[in-house]
């Protein structure tokens, strides 16, 4: 990129600078203003017309939307899928932007303190209707054991890692409290209050209400027994109808702490299946998911394995999970479910440590 020169009229371009990529570059260029210098050569040919040889000046909005074009193009070309898209540019922030914990309270099985770098309010928007799926190409993704998860929680309402055992979950081991339960925590809340329950209800009864939440951060639960905090912890909910009078299903899911590599993709595709499941009951069609992070975060040593998946390229594939049928929401099983077009991702060779 430095062909482009300040041509002394006030544009405070710096020819020195190195970019990552043309969305930087653009960024960048879309904070300056006036005229600057370009070397022809950096334009390709278009229309049949070769710019001439000498550096000719071209204002900056006419830069700007020329190389959006060019941007444009090259995004269809590759073909890269929406979550490989958000998972390549949250690790960039994460790696070079993100700020460092301090005191943190996770810590690694050898006692050391698990630190983790970290950037606040990241959000991801998917439309499932239009084949949209949070599945990432860049690793492999546990969509089995995260969608037998969501049944833990929300199905068999229960924190007892017995059950968990004999649905095939053992990533909760760690945060056993002694009791061979997670505390009173999660799937135990939800059946506390009553939550699913009176989601279910309330979705039919009065579709277009926007009181359709469900939160496990309850202050009464979490003094009462010890266990980790939920981190992915509440659900917001709404029905619209579009131009053709169907009833669609949005979902957003609000996470106070999320462990990107490890478990960020887990976390969205399983919550797509409860959106899945909700719609199914009600007899709704799947709308968009959307997800809320306050803390994305990777821990010290899991920056070997960001740079691992940075160095990856993104398979020219769509991956999604297919509800067979629609019927009552207790009635689900993992067998209801299919995973499609996941050939080909590979499982990353970095080790993982969790921060516990």
């Amino acid at each position: 990129m430095n062909e482009i020169e300040n041509n002394g009229n006030g544009t405070a371009y710096n020819p020195d600078m190195r970019f990552d990529n043309i969305n930087s570059f653009l960024f960048y260029l879309k904070s300056l203003d006036g005229t600057i210098m370009i070397d022809p050569k950096f334009l390709v040919k278009k229309e049949g017309v070769i710019p001439q040889e000498k550096p000719i000046g071209i204002s900056l909005t006419t830069l700007i939307k020329y190389l959006s074009e060019i941007k444009d193009k090259q995004d269809e070309r590759d073909n890269i899928n929406k979550a490989d898209k958000y998972f390549i540019k949250n690790l960039n922030n994460i790696v070079n932007k993100g700020h460092w914990d301090i005191n943190p309270r996770a810590k690694y099985r050898d006692g050391t303190d698990a630190n983790s770098k970290f950037i606040t309010q990241v959000f991801e928007e998917y439309d499932i209707s239009k084949g949209e799926f949070p599945i990432t190409t860049l690793r492999d993704t546990a969509i089995t054991i995260g969608i037998r998860e969501i049944l833990w929680i929300y199905q068999k309402q229960t924190s007892s890692l017995q059950t968990a055992w004999e649905m095939g979950i053992h990533w909760w081991d760690s945060w056993n409290i002694g009791d061979d339960t997670i505390g009173q925590r999660y799937g135990a809340t939800v059946k506390k209050w009553g939550l699913m329950d009176k989601l279910l209800v309330s979705l039919i009864k009065e579709p277009f209400s926007r009181r359709h939440i469900m939160n496990m951060y309850q202050e009464q639960d979490l003094t009462e027994t010890k266990g980790l905090f939920p981190c992915a912890y509440e659900t917001i909910w709404s029905v619209r109808k579009d131009d053709d009078g169907k009833l669609f299903l949005d979902m957003t899911l609000i996470q106070r702490s999320n462990d990107y590599i490890v478990a960020g993709y887990i976390n969205k595709i399983q919550y797509v299946a409860l959106m899945m499941m909700v719609a199914g009951h009600c007899g709704y069609e799947v709308g968009k998911f959307c997800h809320l992070v306050q803390n994305l975060h990777i821990y010290d040593r899991h920056i070997h394995a960001a740079l691992e998946i940075l160095n990856k390229k993104p398979l020219d594939i769509k991956p999604k999970i297919v509800l067979k049928q629609k019927k009552h929401f207790y009635d689900y099983t993992i067998d209801d479910f299919e995973i499609i077009n996941t050939e080909g991702i590979k499982k990353i060779k970095s080790k993982l440590e969790l921060g516990i």
